[in-house]
């Protein structure tokens, strides 16, 4: 329905392109206006901004460096360009962002665990999708991992003479240490005794 002054708008989805539109003003025969003569415009959609939403979840780093991360990712075309994601890092999370791996996006990842090796466990972690036709960039959100060094002290018997049915007791001290500051003891922590005859 155009307004006071002519003007007309809508809104519709398009999904293919290129893709031809035409907007009619009908004639009396259309059942319009009887005074109206008919007539029409057309335009063409060549191109469609479609957008990429990335995600990172769950992040581990186990005693080996190896990364375990949940990725997901979702389109308006179903797809990223190159059917690929990458998997970045960076020291501080704001700065100097590295590709450390490439992540296969076909079909699009749905919760998929990610894992890896990688040689720094320490940093910030994001998914990265290059800007291509129709694309611009898109950047998951950041995910932190930092590994702790751990050591223990002590950790020796009160006598190593022992005999049937006697007792040995042992005591240390665990410690560990981020990727800077001094070492910290390790509070409410399990310590095993391995025994070999």
């Amino acid at each position: 329905t155009t307004g006071s002054d002519g003007r007309f708008s809508f809104t519709q989805d398009v999904y293919n392109t290129p893709t031809h539109w035409t907007v009619d003003a009908r004639d009396h025969t259309g059942g319009w206006d009887e005074y109206l003569t008919g007539t029409s415009a057309g335009f063409d959609i060549t191109s469609i901004v479609q957008h990429a939403t990335l995600h990172l979840a769950s992040p581990k780093v186990d005693a080996h460096s190896r990364l375990s991360v949940s990725v997901s990712a979702d389109s308006t075309d179903a797809a990223v360009p190159g059917n690929v994601l990458y998997l970045q890092q960076s020291a501080d999370g704001k700065t100097g962002w590295t590709t450390v791996d490439r992540i296969p996006a076909n079909p699009l990842p749905v919760a998929r665990t990610v894992t890896l090796t990688v040689s720094n466990p320490h940093g910030y972690w994001r998914l990265f999708s290059p800007a291509a036709t129709d694309f611009p960039a898109a950047y998951s959100n950041t995910v932190h991992t930092s590994v702790y060094a751990t050591k223990v002290t002590g950790g020796k018997p009160n006598h190593t003479t022992v005999s049937r049915n006697s007792y040995v007791s042992f005591s240390g001290h665990v410690y560990e240490q981020g990727t800077i500051g001094p070492w910290k003891p390790v509070t409410h922590s399990y310590v095993t005794l391995l025994f070999r005859p």
